[in-house]
């Protein structure tokens, strides 16, 4: 298991202004494939890529690829990271699960942590699950993650 201790320590002590260094931040007009390519990096996993491929109807299509999956990043309208965010989080597991840090919200730029489940669950059980929800959101296929709006976020906070 991983060293943890800069979550830890901020669950014990949410001032502490630390855990920040240790956050995956991503801006809201990040390029898509440069998530990829930098979750690998801090991961350093040697699996996790991207590929591009020209479809005719849509444009450019963006897969991203861990291990032996394959997976398309299907685009919205609104043209925001999420669903990049959300296909990343899926394809990771079951070896990964990023979290949302709640202290980022309202923010054009957003802090990330990806951890493994046994650590999320180490730390649940550590602080309790209502403690760890609180401050690092769970991301789903419906998660709003740039996506939200002011009353979204007065109602996550």
């Amino acid at each position: 298991m991983r060293d943890i201790t800069f979550i830890q320590n901020y669950l014990t002590n949410p001032d502490d202004e630390k855990l920040a260094e240790h956050v995956f931040w991503i801006d809201w007009c990040e390029d898509n494939a440069d998530i990829v390519q930098y979750s690998e990096k801090l991961l350093n996993t040697g699996k996790l890529t991207y590929e591009h491929v020209v479809n005719d109807e849509r444009g450019v299509d963006l897969y991203i690829i861990y291990d032996d999956k394959k997976s398309l990043v299907v685009m919205g309208a609104d043209d925001s990271c999420d669903p990049t965010i959300i296909a990343l989080n899926e394809i990771l597991q079951p070896d990964y699960e990023i979290r949302m840090w709640m202290e980022s919200i309202g923010s054009d730029t957003l802090g990330f942590v990806f951890l493994t489940p046994d650590e999320w669950l180490n730390l649940e059980q550590q602080f309790g699950l209502e403690k760890v929800k609180e401050y690092f959101m769970s991301i789903t296929a419906e998660t709003k993650i740039f996506r939200l709006t002011y009353e979204d976020v007065e109602q996550l906070l």
